[in-house]
């Protein structure tokens, strides 16, 4: 499909094992900003977050290039702390119905 991939994880000694499944680029999120070296690789068509940590994916919105995704698997078990408005705001493509929204935003039409 010709992507490239980066791994965000905590920690440098996750990095070898993200690199030998096939990363291109590490980013450790203690050591800098997620979303800041996403945009320095040229932005995110996809973020497939395998996290259900509201804040760890909220921190790779700002990465996301214009009509970039984000994937999220998993469950949540409280609140997302990433609404419907603020990914909108970025051009970012998502479903309502998987986020909890302060703006009370009218449903989108799927057609």
């Amino acid at each position: 499909m010709g992507f490239r991939t980066a791994a965000i994880a905590r920690g440098k000694d996750k990095e070898p094992l993200a690199r030998q499944l096939g990363a291109a680029h590490y980013i450790d999120s203690q050591a800098a900003d997620p979303a800041a070296e996403l945009a320095k690789l040229g932005g995110a068509k996809v973020v497939l977050a395998t996290v259900t940590h509201g804040p760890a994916m909220s921190a790779t919105v700002g990465g996301l290039a214009p009509r970039g995704r984000l994937m999220v698997l998993g469950v949540f078990l409280r609140k997302s702390q990433t609404s419907h408005s603020k990914l909108s705001a970025r051009g970012v493509n998502s479903n309502r119905a998987d986020f909890e929204t302060e703006s009370k935003l009218p449903a989108r039409d799927s057609n």
